[in-house]
């Protein structure tokens, strides 16, 4: 594992990334700002994709850990809509489980080509 990965996650070293990027949304599982961690992008559609985890979460979290942060992330969108009309728009647009189905589909494909290197 990347030392470096693992000493940007420690609670003191997140806290004051959190206080640099204090206007950034971050991985909903180490917490990171996007600024420090990147993200791994889930495509929707043609037209619309998701992100909801860092790279290095992606790679070292079960698919229910990954399902997890990505309903979090998705219920955070849909709160910070500021209308009714506004949410349900929102909803009508954007199915939660089609984003959880996709979610899905991309981690049993990566995972299972991590596999198979790491069985080479």
């Amino acid at each position: 594992m990347n030392r470096k990965e693992e000493i940007k996650r420690l609670p003191f070293v997140v806290s004051a990334y959190k206080q640099i990027y204090r206007s950034e949304s971050c991985c909903g599982i180490c917490n990171l700002p996007w600024s420090v961690c990147s993200h791994e992008h889930i495509d929707i559609t043609d037209k619309y994709g998701v992100f909801y985890v860092c790279p290095y979460c992606w790679e070292n979290n079960d698919l229910q850990t990954i399902l997890k942060a990505t309903t979090q992330g998705y219920l955070s969108q849909f709160h910070s809509c500021s209308t009714d009309e506004d949410k349900a728009h929102f909803l009508e647009e954007h199915k939660l489980v089609d984003i959880l189905m996709k979610t899905e589909q991309k981690y049993i494909s990566t995972h299972s080509e991590k596999q198979e290197k790491q069985e080479k």
